[in-house]
C-alpha cells in the first residue's frame, strides 16, 4: 500500500476535497419526487416486516435495501442515516478509482482522473450521484465491481487463486445489487478457459460468487418470500421490459441506438478531439514556438469550457472498443482485460455515457482504459485536459447546487430542492402531518413515496407507483382492485410531469380509469395551489 499512498501530496488534496464536497452537498441530493423516495421508503417497510418480491414490487438485486434496512435498525430511520452511508460508498469508490488508476499509471494521472471523478460523481445534483442516488443498488455494486476489478487485476499479476476468490465474491454482491453488473461476470468464464483454471479453483470460485446472492435471498425465504412470490416478481418485470413506455425511455435517455446517435457521438468526439490537439501542440512545440505554442495552449483550454456539456464522454465506450482492437496485440493481457470488463460494466449505457443518465458512474473506469492505449508522450495534454474538465464542471455543478437551496423537512430529516418545490412540497408535507393519522395510509400519485418517508405514513407497498410505465406494466383493472383492496384513507394525486414516459400528466394524459374510480370513491378535500398541484382526496 505504500506505493499508492506514499505520496501524500497527491492523496490528501484528494480527501480533503471530498471533505469539501460532502458538506456543500450534505441534504442537496436525490430528488423529493423522482425514485430518491424508494429508497428510503423500502428499507423502513422492510424494518416494519414488508418482503422484497412480495409485498414491494423490485426491479433491482435485494442487497442495497436490506443493508439500508439494517443501518435504519442500528442507527436510526433518518436521512442522515441513509446521507452518511452515502458518503461512505463514495469515499470508498473514489480511493477505488484512484487504485485501479494507480495500477497503471503515475501519480498525477491518477490524481487528475479521480479529482474529474469526484466531481462528476460527488460533486453532482442531480439522481445520478455517488451519494445519495437514483438507486442505491447502483452505487453499492458498483463499489464492488471497481472491487472485484481490483483483485482480478492482481490475480493476472501473480496468479494467486485468492485474488480471484475475492474477485469473484465481490462481483457476487454487485449482482446482488443490480443485475446490470451480470455481463461484467462472463469474464471470469473467458479467464477460466483462457487461463485453464483447475476445476478445484473453478468450483471454489463459483462458491464464493454464489455467497452473497444465496446470503439475501436465504434472508427473503426466511421471511417469507416464496418461489410464487418470486415468479410473479420477476414476471412483472418482464412484463415492464416489453412496453411501450419503457422503450420511449430508454430511447430518449439514448440507451438504445437511434440514427441520431453516431451523429452525436462523432460531434463530441470532434469537440473532445479539438482542445485535446490544440493542448498537445501547446506544450509539444513550447521549446520552438513559444507564442504560437501558448496560443495553442489557451485556445485548447478555452474550447475544454466552451465545449463542455452532459454528452461530452459520450463516445468513450465506442472509441475504446476501436482502441482496444487495433492496440490489443500490442498490450499487456492485463490491459485488455481491463478494456473488457469496463465494457462489460458498461454496456446498458453503451450509448449513453452521459452525465445526467446511467453513463455518469461508468465514465471514470472507461477514461481509465482508454489512457491505458495512450502513448506516454500524450499523458501531460491528457492531464491538463482533465484538470480543465474538472474546473468546468466544479463550476457547472456548483452553479445547480445554488438553485437547490429551499428546504423541505420533517422530524425524519431535511432535503434542499429547486425553488419550483418551495411551497408546495412543504405544505404537502405539513398537510399530511397535522390532518392524517399515523395508521393513515396514504397513496401519492403518480410517485411520491418521499412524502410517505417524510411523515411516517405508508403507502400501498406494492403498487406505490403510477407512472405511466407502471400502469401499463400492471394495467388499470389490477391498480384499482389494489386501491380497493388495501383502501387508502387519503389520495393525493400531483402534476409533476411525467412526460419522460410518454405522457404528461396523470388524469390528463393517462390513468383515466383510475382517476374515474377515485373521484367516484373519494371526495376532493383540499388543493394544494403554489409552486405546482397536488389534490387532496379523502375516502367517502
Amino acid at each position: 500500500m505504500k506505493k499508492y499512498f506514499g505520496d501524500l501530496k497527491y492523496v490528501l488534496p484528494l480527501y480533503i476535497l471530498l471533505l469539501i464536497t460532502f458538506t456543500l452537498t450534505w441534504a442537496h441530493q436525490g430528488h423529493i419526487i423522482i425514485d430518491s423516495g424508494r429508497e428510503i421508503y423500502y428499507p423502513e417497510r422492510i424494518l416494519n416486516g414488508s418482503i422484497l418480491y412480495k409485498d414491494l414490487f423490485n426491479i433491482y438485486g435485494p442487497f442495497s435495501y436490506l443493508y439500508n434496512a439494517l443501518l435504519f435498525k442500528v442507527f436510526s430511520v433518518k436521512l442522515s442515516t441513509i446521507y452518511l452511508s452515502g458518503i461512505i460508498t463514495a469515499t470508498a469508490i473514489i480511493t477505488m478509482i484512484y487504485l485501479l488508476s494507480r495500477l497503471f499509471f503515475e501519480k498525477l494521472m491518477s490524481f487528475s482522473i479521480t479529482i474529474l471523478s469526484i466531481v462528476i460523481g460527488c460533486f453532482s445534483f442531480y439522481i445520478f450521484n455517488y451519494i445519495f442516488p437514483y438507486s442505491y443498488g447502483m452505487t453499492y455494486g458498483l463499489l464492488a465491481c471497481l472491487i472485484s476489478l481490483y483483485f482480478l487485476i492482481f490475480f493476472l499479476r501473480n496468479n494467486q487463486s485468492q485474488n480471484f476468490y475475492l474477485s469473484t465474491f465481490f462481483a457476487g454482491i454487485a449482482i446482488s445489487n443490480k443485475y446490470e453488473f451480470l455481463p461484467y461476470c462472463l469474464i471470469f468464464i473467458f479467464l477460466a478457459f483462457k487461463n485453464k483454471l483447475s476445476l478445484k479453483i473453478n468450483i471454489t470460485a463459483f462458491i464464493t460468487f454464489i455467497i452473497m446472492p444465496v446470503l439475501c435471498f436465504g434472508i427473503l425465504f426466511y421471511q417469507g418470500l416464496t418461489i410464487t412470490d418470486l415468479y410473479h416478481n420477476f414476471k412483472d418485470i418482464y412484463n415492464m421490459t416489453q412496453t411501450a413506455t419503457l422503450r420511449f425511455f430508454y430511447i430518449i435517455s439514448g440507451l438504445i441506438f437511434q440514427k441520431p446517435t453516431l451523429g452525436i457521438l462523432i460531434r463530441n468526439f470532434i469537440k473532445d478531439l479539438i482542445p485535446i490537439s490544440l493542448i498537445f501542440c501547446g506544450i509539444h512545440y513550447f521549446s520552438k514556438y513559444k507564442i504560437k505554442a501558448t496560443i495553442a495552449l489557451l485556445l485548447g483550454i478555452f474550447f475544454t469550457f466552451k465545449g463542455l456539456s452532459v454528452e461530452t464522454f459520450i463516445f468513450l465506450p465506442l472509441l475504446l472498443i476501436i482502441l482496444a482492437c487495433i492496440c490489443c496485440k500490442n498490450k499487456t493481457e492485463e490491459i485488455n482485460i481491463f478494456s473488457i470488463t469496463a465494457l462489460l460494466m458498461s454496456l446498458k449505457v453503451f450509448w449513453a455515457t452521459t452525465l445526467n443518465s446511467y453513463g455518469l458512474f461508468f465514465i471514470p473506469i472507461l477514461i481509465i482504459a482508454l489512457i491505458n492505449y495512450a502513448k506516454k508522450e500524450w499523458h501531460k495534454t491528457i492531464i491538463i485536459y482533465l484538470l480543465c474538465l474538472t474546473l468546468g464542471f466544479a463550476f457547472l455543478n456548483y452553479k445547480e447546487r445554488t438553485y437547490k437551496k429551499i428546504p423541505i423537512t420533517s422530524n425524519r430529516g431535511i432535503i434542499y430542492e429547486h425553488s419550483e418545490y418551495k411551497t408546495t412540497a412543504q405544505e404537502l408535507v405539513n398537510y399530511i402531518l397535522n390532518n392524517t393519522k399515523q395508521e393513515d395510509k396514504i397513496l401519492i400519485l403518480p410517485e411520491g413515496l418521499f412524502f410517505n418517508f417524510l411523515t411516517n405514513r405508508k403507502s400501498d407497498d406494492y403498487y406505490n407507483s403510477y407512472l405511466p410505465l407502471y400502469i401499463e406494466t400492471f394495467g388499470e383493472n389490477r391498480l384499482i382492485n389494489s386501491i380497493k383492496k388495501n383502501n387508502p384513507q387519503y389520495i393525493f394525486i400531483h402534476n409533476f410531469p411525467t412526460s419522460n414516459y410518454y405522457f404528461k400528466s396523470i388524469c390528463k394524459d393517462y390513468g383515466f380509469e383510475i382517476c374515474e374510480y377515485i373521484n367516484s370513491e373519494y371526495r376532493p378535500k383540499n388543493l394544494l395551489l403554489k409552486d405546482f398541484t397536488v389534490y387532496v382526496f379523502e375516502k367517502k
